[in-house]
């Protein structure tokens, strides 16, 4: 019969605790007994979940060189695009940065002083209006599709450019060409390029203590006075029946909105 042998770890010292000890019998088996288990605290998991990082989404324009006209092929490209495959989340963002850069600060498009500026704002702005309250993000696999009334609409009233155009410009004119969007966290994106000036020249003097700070008077200049804007020219018989064929479909895009 094997006799097991009590250990107490009361009586060893510290540096012997907190081990297997073996014992052995007469018949030579062994019993191993474990006389302490090895103290210290678990360290609680790290909780993620409270990290967060704010980003900006940025719209950067690829060449410094483009004109209004660039800017306005590259549009019409765009919407054409738009009504005939659909809506996803950059393509969204790329319509709100072009018609910014188009419209400006006007308050109406016949306010733009070119013909086809006037009907790519109106455009854009139709299909901006039936995206309303529609869902996008940065993952989604499948495009918003545009109402199906509104691509028959703007297809019979030839408001679109034509395939062939289209198959035409898109290569050259393709807004994923010009148009790059970025994602800039909040701390680079407010952090101050140490060449740039912190302020502009109209500010200097300001708040100076010397008279002579009150009566200085800056050259003339277009970030002060701005630029003296063209005035819009003479609207054609033809694009009057545009703009009212556009007008009556951005009426219906606001009353299908105020219904849903």
């Amino acid at each position: 019969m094997i006799q097991k042998k009590k250990i107490s770890n009361v009586s060893k010292p510290p540096s012997q605790r907190n081990k297997v000890e073996k014992t052995a019998s007469q018949d030579g088996s062994h019993e191993m007994t474990l006389t302490q288990t090895k103290s210290g605290r678990v360290s609680p998991k790290e909780d993620f979940s409270s990290i967060q990082s704010a980003f900006y989404l940025t719209v950067r324009i690829q060449n410094s060189q483009l004109t209004r006209k660039h800017f306005r092929l590259i549009l019409d490209v765009l919407i054409f695009e738009a009504v005939n495959e659909g809506v996803d989340f950059y393509r969204y963002l790329l319509l709100e940065q072009l018609l910014t850069i188009l419209f400006g600060s006007k308050l109406d498009p016949l306010d733009l002083s070119n013909e086809h500026e006037r009907r790519v704002v109106i455009l854009t702005q139709i299909i901006l209006r039936s995206l309303a309250g529609k869902e996008f993000s940065p993952d989604m696999v499948e495009k918003v599709q545009i109402e199906e009334n509104l691509k028959k609409e703007l297809q019979q009233e030839q408001l679109l450019m034509s395939h062939r155009s289209y198959m035409s410009r898109r290569v050259h004119w393709s807004a994923e060409t010009y148009l790059k969007i970025q994602a800039v966290r909040i701390e680079s994106f407010l952090e101050r390029n140490k060449r740039s000036s912190r302020y502009s020249s109209y500010t200097k003097g300001y708040g100076e203590s010397h008279p002579s700070a009150h009566f200085k008077r800056t050259s003339p200049s277009a970030e002060l006075d701005g630029k003296d804007d063209l005035e819009p020219k003479d609207i054609s018989l033809k694009e009057i029946r545009k703009l009212l064929v556009l007008n009556s479909l951005d009426l219906k895009t606001k009353s299908r909105r105020k219904k849903t």
